[in-house]
């Protein structure tokens, strides 16, 4: 998450507008007829899962080398799997699935993954026995809004203090009045 913000001696309310720099990779998993799949386990490949976030202006930067990423999706009681993701284009990639002890396979083509965006992704699944099939249909891209992300800070200035960037997880500030 980033935000900037500035603040004067005579307005020291702060309001910081945090927005997330990563994307949001969610993979909504379930069967043809409609029903759960149970023991759902998924890997993707070609993702850039390594990078670098610059902290004075909020940009983020992808490593060189693809990964593939595994996930186990569920213990019988979800069918959703959300990935956070650098942002980043992936030209082609491919999805293996296992779910009801049946192994699935699909190649996916130019997915985009922007900052500060949920993307959704319907994984149906069906065939039985030599023909199992899979279908992925975009289900959407929309802002990523978990909840309430606004940090409001009351500074009391007793002498001009530079500005404060405050990294996500920082429980402690110091600096020299």
């Amino acid at each position: 998450m980033f935000a900037e913000a500035t603040t004067t001696r005579s307005n020291p309310l702060i309001n910081f507008q945090f927005t997330h720099q990563l994307s949001q990779l969610s993979l909504i998993f379930k069967n043809k007829d409609e029903s759960k799949p149970e023991n759902v386990s998924y890997t993707l490949k070609g993702f850039i899962t390594k990078g670098f976030f610059n902290t004075s202006n909020g940009t983020t930067s992808l490593g060189t080398e693809s990964e593939d990423v595994s996930v186990l999706v569920n213990d019988n009681t979800s069918t959703t799997s959300t990935l956070i993701l650098l942002p980043q284009e992936v030209v082609q990639t491919t999805i293996e699935v296992v779910a009801d002890g049946v192994f699935y396979e699909k190649t996916i083509d130019n997915i985009t993954l922007e900052s500060n965006r949920r993307h959704l992704y319907t994984v149906t699944l069906g065939g039985e026995g030599e023909n199992p099939s899979i279908t992925i249909t975009e289900s959407g891209i929309t802002d990523w809004q978990p909840g309430k992300e606004i940090l409001t800070l009351q500074l009391m200035l007793l002498k001009q203090i530079p500005l404060l960037i405050l990294p996500i997880g920082i429980t402690q500030v110091r600096h020299k009045i």
